[in-house]
């Protein structure tokens, strides 16, 4: 609650904050929540994270702050947004990469859009990858066998109806 509600130092008349001794026993649960969310909020930061945020008095506002710092303005998602729906569209395989690669790079792309709340279609999905597929992936299609003669195919009149091939036509045995 401490984050979604916020806390504020309770102040006096003239705005200046009020001596703890003063406080209210729900005044000291709200500082004690605060004080919570913020320390758990800062122990899973790093020190170069910390840094990135500056001043802050409140969980809240340290948590608007990591919102911030991480998603960017809403300008900003917007404009990843538009960036990754186009490399999604222009997604093509590069010459000299694997599999794993192209399938890795793709990833990054669906994560990304992921994170900034763009919910994406599995058979969108999957579509893009299968036009992408390298060809020696694809099934192979059948191909015709080099024979200079002329092949017929008969069936003999036995009760098995088993074809018979041969060269010219039906021989019996």
């Amino acid at each position: 609650m401490a984050i979604v509600d916020g806390f504020e130092n309770p102040k006096d008349e003239s705005g200046k904050p009020l001596p703890t001794t003063s406080w209210t026993k729900e005044i000291c649960k709200k500082a004690q929540a605060n004080a919570k969310a913020t320390t758990t909020l800062q122990c899973g930061l790093s020190k170069d994270q910390l840094s990135k945020i500056g001043p802050f008095n409140s969980a809240k506002e340290l948590w608007e702050k990591l919102i911030e710092l991480n998603e960017g303005s809403s300008d900003s998602r917007r404009a990843k947004k538009d960036l990754l729906v186009e490399q999604l569209q222009n997604f093509t395989m590069r010459q000299n990469e694997t599999v794993s690669q192209m399938h890795g790079r793709f990833k990054e792309i669906v994560n990304g859009l992921h994170v900034i709340g763009e919910k994406l279609d599995n058979r969108d999905l999957e579509g893009h990858m299968a036009k992408e597929c390298p060809n020696k992936l694809k099934a192979p299609q059948p191909q015709p066998v080099p024979y200079g003669g002329k092949l017929s195919l008969h069936y003999m009149s036995t009760t098995l109806g088993e074809p018979q091939l041969s060269e010219g036509g039906w021989k019996p045995h």
